[in-house]
């Protein structure tokens, strides 16, 4: 069954754990969990939705139409090959659903469809828990964008989250059998919660931190420029899949070449090259003499110093965990005001107020340095 997880029981027992029963003569909404829905139709009533029509057939036959489960339970498939808005039109329907004391939910995770569902779950539930992607609450940079998840969602999902429990993508993939590319999480939600959860579990105080000097102090980029000493600057990869499908973050190394050395462009060329010669093509490559995007420098030492700075384990610690999603636009890298002196893991340390530094390897037990240095280790 394409959309149930390999080990169903397993994820029955989070969802009741996290739930804080297993449910009994109570009327239950099961999205997108079979083993879940027949588990819970045995001392309840159950509305199972599925976008699997072998899952909905098999609880039809098993559970709707057996007479031993008390005849108070009913399915409904969501036939996506027919029409590929029927989730959308399902939402539709969920407005004049009667009231359900527990709905539990695994809801397709494309894009945001996940949220939308669980927006209209949660006023015709008493209590919801729900498995699906922690992204819009993780990104560091949501709150800041104008049309982020986090905006939209704020008021009708996330001051109703009660508890959440963060499943790693590694996790993820162990319990699903699939690659996901973001950590999922298991939410906790009440339609009568007035109090957010405390973010700084899933947004690290070192993070929020940074962000608000980026966000201040947003660089210079330009498009298509190539006189003066420029760096170019591409699109930045994110995601995380915890497996051999892992996406490199740190797309950055772009800025420099096979053997390590900086590409820094005096006038678009470098050693008697124009910049397009020092990376892969394709056939959406531009060949132009202007450098597609970049930020210009006044000195070389200077785009040495940025360079340099790239590379420190400061920096593709908060790159590591700045960038969530896919493609992240290079106004969203830490750019400092001024790189006339080089800037180190100490000056970062020293600049961010970072606890802990004694030295790039080595950190004060407990210390945020020691986050740095653990997290990044175990990237590397």
């Amino acid at each position: 069954m394409k959309f149930q997880a390999n080990v169903p029981f397993k994820l029955t027992k989070m969802f009741y754990e996290k739930l804080g029963e297993q449910p009994k003569d109570k009327r239950v909404l099961v999205i997108r969990d079979l083993f879940t829905a027949m588990h819970a139709s045995i001392d309840n009533a159950v509305t199972f939705i599925t976008d699997d029509k072998e899952a909905y057939e098999v609880f039809s036959k098993n559970v709707v139409s057996n007479d031993e489960f008390g005849n108070d339970d009913t399915t409904k498939f969501v036939d996506t090959e027919i029409n590929k808005h029927a989730w959308k039109d399902f939402i539709k329907e969920l407005v004049s659903m009667p009231k359900f004391d527990i709905a539990i939910m695994n809801p397709p995770y494309d894009k945001n469809l996940h949220l939308k569902i669980l927006e209209k779950v949660i006023p015709i539930a008493d209590k919801v828990v729900n498995i699906s992607p922690v992204r819009w609450l993780q990104d560091p940079l949501a709150k800041y964008k104008k049309n982020s998840d986090y905006n939209k969602f704020e008021n009708s999902i996330s001051k109703k989250i009660e508890s959440l429990d963060i499943v790693s993508a590694k996790s993820a993939n162990v319990m699903f059998g699939a690659i996901f590319g973001m950590d999922l999480a298991i939410y906790k939600c009440n339609n009568s919660a007035t109090v957010s959860i405390d973010y700084t579990r899933i947004q690290n105080n070192i993070i929020l931190r940074v962000v608000d000097h980026m966000w201040k102090n947003q660089p210079i980029f330009d498009n298509n420029k190539k006189d003066g000493i420029r760096i170019r600057i591409p699109f930045i990869c994110g995601g995380k899949s915890g497996g051999s499908g892992e996406r490199k973050r740190n797309k950055l190394c772009e800025i420099k070449d096979c053997l390590g050395k900086p590409l820094i462009f005096t006038d678009g060329m470098l050693n008697g090259k124009p910049w397009y010669d020092y990376y892969m093509k394709n056939q959406y490559s531009k060949t132009t003499e202007e450098i597609t995007c970049s930020t210009q420098f006044s000195d070389e030492n200077s785009a040495k110093n940025f360079y340099d700075s790239v590379n420190t384990k400061f920096y593709k610690y908060i790159h590591h965990n700045v960038v969530l999603d896919v493609n992240v636009e290079p106004c969203k890298i830490l750019f400092m005001s001024d790189y006339t002196q080089p800037w180190d893991d100490k000056r970062f340390c020293e600049y961010f107020n970072i606890t802990g530094y004694i030295d790039d390897e080595h950190a004060v037990p407990n210390s945020e340095w020691e986050i740095i240095l653990n997290t990044m280790n175990e990237y590397v």
